[in-house]
């Protein structure tokens, strides 16, 4: 059977399939890359959020030992969190529980209520925020 087909039948389905192969070959290799670049900014993002927790739990442990007063552990919070940087101009931030603005560097979000903050999905930003705090 395979005698009946041309040379150049032969020859174009083997550059077809190896044109298939190559093209499987680079799209997992494109998946695994977006995967590990993902991953990456997770972990970068995590690191950030625990240094900030970090922060804010130094600045708690002096309030309760009678260092600080609260408000001068809050006041030294917030200025450390605002001076944070990552991944060039990307900040962190905190808010209260009661979706309340606390340390951001748009002065005019704190002390203002941030919980009709949405993404660009039209999802409130802070209730969200708050429902994986609370998990």
């Amino acid at each position: 059977m395979l005698n009946q087909i041309s040379i150049r039948t032969k020859l174009l389905s083997a550059v077809l399939a190896m044109a298939v192969a190559i093209c499987c070959v680079t799209g997992i290799a494109l998946w695994s890359m977006y995967q590990r670049m993902y991953q990456d900014r997770v972990n970068v993002l995590k690191a950030m959020v625990d240094a900030g927790y970090s922060l804010a739990e130094k600045f708690e442990a002096a309030a309760v030992a009678g260092q600080l007063t609260r408000d001068e552990a809050q006041a030294r919070f917030k200025d450390a969190l605002l001076k944070i940087r990552y991944s060039g101009d990307e900040y962190l931030f905190a808010h209260t529980y009661d979706q309340v603005g606390f340390a951001h560097p748009s002065p005019k979000l704190m002390g203002k209520d941030v919980s009709g903050i949405k993404d660009s999905n039209g999802v409130p930003v802070i209730p969200a925020l708050l429902d994986i705090v609370r998990k």
